[in-house]
């Protein structure tokens, strides 16, 4: 009797056991006359638990600080390793992540996860390890205009078409002549009274204060030839 409901009348073999604890292994021998010897063994069997819990999960913003805080069973060894590589060796601890430099304008944000594992080690050397994900995704400004070339004056109307896990709830049109609009209309129409090449273009920002800056759209807009 291996003290875990398990029984076996084998004379020798092994046994695996699923779960840490205290355990009492009963060994009954017999040379089949009827006559039997009972041998008790007692043993513990030490199992680490790896565990831990996060201040967040989900970033819309880059830099983001996580903290972690240790909740693991029977460890008194802690190891860090963050989705860069580096490490850390106290109970609980944080890390900053951040997404890489933007390179690409017309670029739309796609979620990116980062992954920490944490591996504690009990008083005897059992490990365990555990790994949990950290997501960061911006939003992306996105906007359209329906018309991008004209005789002045040129009225061009901007529709948002962003991109945002949140709802966004403050837009700063900029026209490219020094003239903004900002507020609460994701559409917003503009004429443009000189003549020139207008860069136009989008800031966008969610309810959770995280903004955008879209790329640019050139407005061209010229006088008409005089008769």
């Amino acid at each position: 009797k291996f003290g875990d409901g398990k029984t076996s009348i084998s004379k020798s073999g092994f046994h695996v056991y699923s779960a840490g604890g205290s355990y009492t292994v009963l060994l009954i021998a017999s040379p089949g006359t009827g006559c039997a010897d009972t041998v008790i063994w007692r043993f513990y069997m030490e199992e680490p638990r790896a565990g831990f819990s996060m201040s967040t999960t989900y970033s819309c913003k880059s830099p983001a600080l996580v903290t972690f805080t240790d909740s693991s069973f029977n460890a008194v060894g802690w190891e860090w390793t963050f989705s860069d590589g580096t490490k850390a060796g106290t109970r609980n601890t944080s890390k900053t992540y951040s997404l890489p430099a933007e390179t690409d304008p017309y670029k739309i944000n796609t979620e990116v996860i980062f992954n920490t594992m944490l591996t504690v080690t009990s008083r005897n050397g059992c490990k365990s390890s555990v790994t949990k994900p950290f997501r960061i995704r911006k939003p992306t400004a996105v906007f359209t205009v329906d018309t991008a070339r004209g005789c002045v004056p040129l009225g061009v109307t901007f529709t948002d078409r962003s991109i945002s896990t949140e709802p966004v709830i403050s837009w700063e049109w900029i026209f490219g002549d020094g003239q903004r609009s900002s507020g609460g209309d994701d559409s917003v129409t503009y004429s443009y009274l000189t003549d020139g090449v207008f860069l136009s273009r989008l800031v966008i920002t969610n309810n959770l204060s995280c903004t955008d800056t879209s790329y640019i759209i050139p407005v061209r807009a010229g006088r008409s030839l005089s008769p």
